[in-house]
């Protein structure tokens, strides 16, 4: 039902991870710039026919303590990880449910932009993995 992809596809020259894709959602990540210890990222998702994108400004602190949640859910298959954007409200939630299913959500742009997303979808426990090995390779 689900397919965790570890790929990663060329954009105007840069490169996109995809973290999630089944025939329903998908979500990338792509690494835009760091500077004075924050990482600027653009998230792409769609889901369920709606799709959304934004960037997400990151301190690099930050990055290291989602990697940590990250691994503890992995090995515990419980728990869940906000990853906020810190010019924004903007966010992204991975919770990790009953028999490793994991719902993903959050909000792209943020409430106070003339656009935004509000989305979930479902994935696997895998994805967890991907999104850690993307964040250990910055």
């Amino acid at each position: 039902m689900y397919s965790t992809i570890l790929n990663s596809y060329r954009e105007g020259g840069d490169i996109v991870m995809n973290i999630f894709q089944d025939t329903k959602a998908s979500l990338d990540i792509e690494k835009l710039y760091d500077i004075d210890g924050y990482i600027t990222f653009r998230i792409k998702v769609i889901s369920n026919g709606f799709s959304g994108m934004s960037n997400f400004c990151i301190a690099k602190l930050d990055i290291d303590n989602i990697q940590k949640k990250l691994q503890s859910i992995a090995e515990k298959l419980e728990g869940s990880v906000v990853i906020r954007d810190m010019d924004s409200d903007g966010f992204l939630k991975l919770e990790l449910k009953e028999h490793g299913q994991l719902v993903c959500s959050g909000e792209l742009g943020g409430s106070h932009r003339d656009h935004s997303i509000k989305f979930s979808f479902q994935a696997d426990q895998t994805i967890l993995a991907i999104l850690k090995h993307y964040l250990k390779k910055l």
